[in-house]
């Protein structure tokens, strides 16, 4: 076991045997045999990081904190585990990888919390990657993110991460899971309310059923939730002629995560199951453009295509819109996106205003100009509403830029945009990954 010096924290190299002898030594009673425990790690948790670590995870170094409070796991404990005959503590452990023996935010590589309990297949928590530094088939991922800190040893780490949560497929479910994850993003950026465990069953009363093993939520039981968290959302069933596509695209570009519910053909049961995916980015357009999806069982990213034989265990993955459409049922899938609060142009009116603006300027080419500075002045002096609408319509000269406030009626006759001149970008403007990349 070889430990590294990082100003008095000792580190030790990230595989499961180092782990299991950690998670040992800080619970005998729960795991009094570490040899059993790293087999289980190998089967169980180690898969489930691949995308976090990759091919770069033998060289990375980790950090084990036993006793970490986490709110949701004491919430499961009490309203189930108590009950069991499961041997429980009421903390997690946190684990803190780096790529070396540095305590500094560029040697961070994010960190995972493990539920203190006596059976592996459930241990996995939250996964908090640093999304900075992960890639995917030697691509970086374009991921909504808000800035994390982590206190150790004295010090704070910030990093940019999206809260990943796993079910235990007993309390919590995929439904439940997503809009748990979801939630915890949503409070961390834009302030929205959280949406604890002990809240979920009695913030729905339709089609109620045993709460224990949970057999996941209805479409109608999550907006159910989530209006009652003061969450407004969008909710659209799919057919052939729907613009999923384009909602998918727009919440994305928007930093607002999209959950999916899909339909999966089993190809070794033969049968297919409902299931619930987050959508939380996209890869790099010019490579072929993935959406970054999290399934919080890796039951979806099992069963389709290229993932399914290379047989992932993971919980992140890309996938293509075409392979993605294949588990979309018409009538049965559906999506639902959060809608900010103060936004009143949704995004079918404001593609027709948008549409309008286009036409009666007769863009092309040839009446793209250089970026106007004062154009921009302006706009920065000017009073703005706390969320606007920005367009960019991409041509082969550059990207303008237009901006709209959202807070008119949606059939409003005014002219809903700020610049009177389109803003000319070289290059697409993101909120994805890195807040300090935002207009």
């Amino acid at each position: 076991m070889t430990k590294h010096d990082m100003s008095q924290v000792a580190l030790l190299d990230f595989h499961s045997e180092n782990l299991a002898h950690a998670i040992q030594k800080a619970f005998p009673s729960l795991f009094p045999d570490s040899t059993h425990l790293k087999e289980e790690l190998d089967q169980y948790v180690f898969p489930r990081l691949d995308f976090m670590a990759g091919d770069e995870r033998k060289s990375y170094l980790f950090l084990f904190e036993a006793r970490y409070v986490e709110t949701e796991w004491k919430d499961m404990i009490s309203m189930h585990y108590i009950n069991t005959s499961y041997e429980v503590e009421n903390t997690v452990m946190r684990v803190h990888l780096f790529k070396k023996a540095e305590l500094c935010e560029k040697n961070y590589r994010g960190c995972f919390t493990m539920r203190t309990i006596d059976e592996a297949h459930i241990m996995l928590s939250y996964i908090y990657p640093n999304w900075e530094y992960v890639v995917y088939n030697g691509n970086s991922l374009n991921v909504m993110t808000y800035r994390k800190k982590v206190h150790i040893n004295g010090r704070i780490i910030e990093f940019h991460t999206y809260p990943l949560f796993v079910q235990d497929n007993t309390v919590v479910a995929c439904a439940e899971a997503s809009l748990i994850s979801m939630s915890k993003y949503l409070h961390s950026k834009y302030d929205y309310t959280k949406i604890r465990i002990n809240s979920i069953n009695s913030a729905y009363h339709s089609n109620r059923t045993k709460s224990y093993p949970s057999s996941g939520l209805l479409p109608t039981q999550m907006l159910e939730i989530l209006y009652k968290h003061n969450i407004q959302c969008g909710y659209q069933i799919y057919n052939e002629n729907s613009e999923f596509k384009e909602y998918i695209d727009y919440c994305i570009e928007s930093a607002i995560p999209i959950l999916i519910g899909i339909c999966i053909a089993n190809r070794q049961k033969g049968r297919g199951g409902h299931h619930v995916i987050q959508i939380i980015g996209h890869s790099d357009v010019n490579t072929g453009k993935k959406y970054v999806v999290y399934d919080d069982s890796g039951y979806y990213l099992r069963n389709i295509g290229e993932l399914a034989r290379k047989k992932t265990s993971g919980f992140v993955g890309c996938v293509s819109w075409e392979v993605l459409s294949k588990s979309l049922k018409d009538g049965t899938s559906f999506i639902i996106y959060p809608i900010h609060e103060k936004v009143y142009i949704l995004y079918d009116n404001f593609i027709k205003h948008m549409n309008d603006m286009l036409y009666r300027m007769h863009m092309n080419d040839s009446t793209l100009h250089e970026y106007v500075r004062e154009e921009a002045k302006r706009l920065l002096q000017i009073d703005m509403p706390h969320y606007l609408w920005c367009c960019e319509y991409s041509m082969p000269a550059g990207s303008m830029l237009f901006i709209a406030n959202p807070t008119y009626i949606r059939s409003t006759t005014k002219n809903i945009f700020l610049n009177k001149d389109p803003l000319i970008c070289k290059s697409q403007i993101s909120l994805l990954r890195y807040e300090e990349n935002c207009p």
